[in-house]
């Protein structure tokens, strides 16, 4: 890792993410030093799609709301 380096925990935490974000975070940064590349970015991903899921709810809902 290079001079500019920051733990993963570090980065999550200055940014108060919440756990799905964290996760997503911490798979794709992970992914190529823990030997399990494919699976990592996969999972990822998983989480990436449950929060656009979630946001799109959120904005049908508040588009329900207004009218």
């Amino acid at each position: 890792l290079g001079e500019q380096a920051i733990e993963t925990y570090t980065y999550i935490r200055s940014w108060k993410m919440d756990y799905p974000e964290s996760n997503i975070i911490k798979y794709v940064t992970r992914h190529p030093y823990k030997g399990k590349s494919l699976e990592d970015l996969k999972k990822a991903r998983w989480y990436l799609d449950k929060l656009i899921e979630e946001v799109e709810k959120e904005k049908e809902q508040k588009v329900d709301i207004q009218g």
